[in-house]
């Protein structure tokens, strides 16, 4: 007979004026009215754990105690577990753990009464509460809610049970552990909680209140600062040092919770009754809330003397309620008996004592701290190193040689990229840009050096010459800078005194002209080996006097390769026409004779390449040069 949740709820007063007119002896009505009431009264307490499933072990005798472990559960994890029985048919199991209990008796009835110390926060629920052990012995109970605190508990049983009519109260112990809560995650999490010189550390609060009431915070920085905002803004660490940060989160979301109520004494008793003849009181307890609204009415604990007890989870709100211990006492027995009635509220002490009759409540207020701690560290910062460098602007293809303040840790940069494998605590540059050094410190802080601008000047056009029979002369001066200075060498050493345009040479060899740019102060030399002519001398100009009585015109000058010679003359003779390159190559044009008076020489130099020449003409060993340009 399954009674919970499929009992109807049946008024008593009802069934007082219903029963007389059964056919039934006096004594017979009794009994099944107090059978009818112990089932309202199951039924009275609301189903908080229900749909239980029942799994004994296989190969169980049939007439056998058996009784399954409880899982552990843990603080602050919703926890929902059945546990499995079987109960005795006869007292031979009994008498096997109990001897002073005879054995060979038939159990006609078994009721389970209650559950006492349940962990608070636990709720339990039996699939039945009356058993008849010839018909069935195995059953379940479902416990289900979540854990307030951390403990071993011995749990009991508490069962009535009927042989040849006569209620024996027992009780069955069992153990339940509740873990400690652990914790998945820090309270708090940090970002940039390391640095050098200052840092700014930012601040996660990873057990958020979600805009529910109830959570409190406490944040200790280490630096003297203090919030108890959920989340604190940015914490600046201005000085070297090692800060402990100390947080602490308090939820206190679940409120008050009645999880326990105990008749530890009362003067309620009975007139002595058949078949026991036993004086003691059938109690049962009822709660009703501060609207005036039943919340609790237990089962009756017939025939039992104080300490009696009931467990549960009843959410403590504000005001007052009503706790009533009534003696059960309808029937020959006249009305029932108050025991004790008392007022309580969340806040009330764990003992009522109104002398002859004393309460003790466990009233649980669950309260969550999560504390957690972390480092914010502060290296001190090194100083900056100085980048020094012999000069800041230089000529290309120089190098120049930058040098760090610090022997070791450098890294060098160029543009703001590092330069790999420019470590040494000096660097030669080759190249412009901008070039910084950084100084990295045994706890890793990094300073760099203020930048430094390399300027790279560019070099002066090499002054290229070509050799006219001895003469070396500079090809083209245009080339030259506006403001210059030349300088000869003849095997690597300097000329003294050659600084002209040009150089008249007496033996062969490797020569050399160096021009500087005045302005930037860059040089570029071109060098040449130079064969010397034994059968010329030089000429001290390249156009002389002897050509006063010549009137020369080349055009077009720039051209694209034809050209136009023209020469007035007073005397009469013939020219050598030759071409130089800029390398000193000479090519043969033209071999003329010409009279006095106008002559015309047209030439073809479309076969050439673009670039600038000198067009030469010897006429009796003197020499006229006239560059020229071919586009």
């Amino acid at each position: 007979m399954n009674i919970i949740g499929k009992t109807p709820k049946v008024d008593p007063v009802i069934l007082q004026n219903w029963l007389p007119h059964l056919k039934y002896s006096k004594m017979k009505r009794i009994l099944l009215l107090a059978c009818l009431l112990s089932t309202f009264f199951v039924a009275e307490v609301a189903a908080q754990c229900p749909g239980c499933v029942i799994n004994v072990p296989a190969g169980l005798p049939a007439d056998t105690i058996y009784l399954g472990a409880i899982p552990d559960a843990t603080v602050g994890v919703y926890y929902e577990q059945d546990l499995s029985f079987r109960l005795p048919q006869s007292t031979d199991p009994v008498n096997a753990n109990d001897p002073s209990i005879p054995a060979g008796l038939t159990i006609d009835e078994i009721t389970i009464n209650s559950l006492t110390n349940v962990p608070p926060g636990l709720a339990w629920e039996v699939d039945q509460a009356v058993y008849i052990p010839a018909d069935e012995t195995d059953g379940c109970i479902r416990f289900c809610g979540t854990p307030f605190t951390a403990d071993t508990f011995v749990v009991d049983v508490v069962i009535d049970a009927v042989v040849f009519g006569i209620t024996q109260s027992a009780s069955f112990s069992m153990i339940m552990v509740v873990n400690p809560s652990v914790s998945q995650t820090e309270g708090f999490s940090m970002q940039n909680n390391v640095g050098c010189g200052a840092v700014e550390v930012g601040f996660t609060n990873n057990v958020p209140s979600n805009g529910n009431a109830g959570y409190s915070y406490s944040w200790d920085f280490g630096n003297g600062t203090n919030s108890s905002n959920e989340n604190p803004t940015t914490v600046v660490y201005d000085q070297p040092g090692v800060y402990v940060v100390n947080y602490e989160a308090e939820v206190d979301t679940t409120g008050y919770v009645l999880t326990s109520i105990t008749v530890a004494d009362t003067d309620c008793n009975d007139f002595p009754t058949f078949p026991d003849f036993s004086t003691a009181p059938d109690m049962h307890i009822m709660i009703t809330n501060p609207s005036g609204v039943s919340i609790y009415d237990s089962n009756v604990f017939e025939n039992t003397f104080p300490p009696i007890s009931v467990s549960g989870n009843w959410p403590l709100e504000d005001g007052d309620y009503l706790i009533e211990v009534i003696d059960n006492d309808s029937g020959i027995n006249g009305a029932d008996d108050d025991c004790g009635t008392v007022l309580f509220n969340k806040f009330t002490g764990p003992v009522i004592d109104l002398g002859s009759f004393v309460l003790e409540l466990v009233i649980f207020h669950p309260v969550s701290t999560i504390t957690s701690s972390d480092t914010v560290i502060v290296y001190e910062a090194p100083e900056v190193p100085v980048l020094i460098g012999s000069a800041t602007e230089v000529c290309d293809g120089e190098m120049i040689t930058l040098s760090s303040s610090y022997i070791d840790g450098n890294t060098w940069y160029l543009n703001g990229e590092i330069i790999q494998g420019a470590l040494d605590a000096e660097f030669v540059a080759t190249e412009p840009g901008t070039y910084s050094v950084s100084y990295t410190s045994a706890d890793g802080c990094i300073t760099i050096s203020e930048p430094m601008d390399l300027i790279f000047t560019d070099l002066p056009t090499a002054p290229a010459f070509a050799n006219n029979n001895n003469l070396l002369f500079v090809f083209d001066e245009e080339e030259l800078p506006a403001t210059y200075e030349l300088q000869w060498y003849q095997e690597g050493e300097a000329l003294e005194g050659e600084n002209g345009l040009e150089y008249c040479v007496t033996e062969f060899g490797e020569y050399a002209l160096e021009v500087t740019d005045l302005l930037t102060g860059c040089s570029n030399v071109f060098t040449q080996v130079v064969a010397l002519n034994p059968n010329s001398s030089c000429a001290t100009s390249t156009n002389d006097s002897f050509f006063n009585q010549f009137d020369f015109r080349l055009s077009p000058n720039p051209s694209s390769g034809y050209l136009t010679l023209q020469m007035d003359s007073e005397i009469q003779g013939s020219l050598d026409i030759s071409l130089l390159n800029i390398s000193g190559k000479r090519e043969a044009i033209a071999k003329d004779s010409f009279t006095n008076g106008s002559y015309n020489l047209e030439l073809d130099l479309t076969d050439k390449a673009k670039g600038v020449y000198f067009l030469q003409i010897v006429i009796d060993d003197h020499v006229w040069v006239e560059r020229i340009v071919l586009f």
